[in-house]
């Protein structure tokens, strides 16, 4: 029963990756992130969308 485990990893919640963030962020899978991508407009407005949405959870 007793033991050491060996490794250096933390205790806790794995660290979130920058593209994990970004993906959860917009709701979009990766493929249609880069679909997204390909039309700029379309791109800005969801870039738009999302600050406006982390600036109203601010206030």
């Amino acid at each position: 029963m007793l033991g050491k485990i060996e490794g250096n990893r933390r205790r806790g919640r794995q660290r979130m990756r920058w593209l994990d963030g970004v993906t959860e962020a917009v709701g979009l899978s990766l493929n249609g992130l880069q679909k997204m991508v390909e039309d700029r407009k379309a791109w800005r407005n969801v870039v738009h969308g999302v600050a406006m949405g982390w600036t109203r959870l601010r206030n």
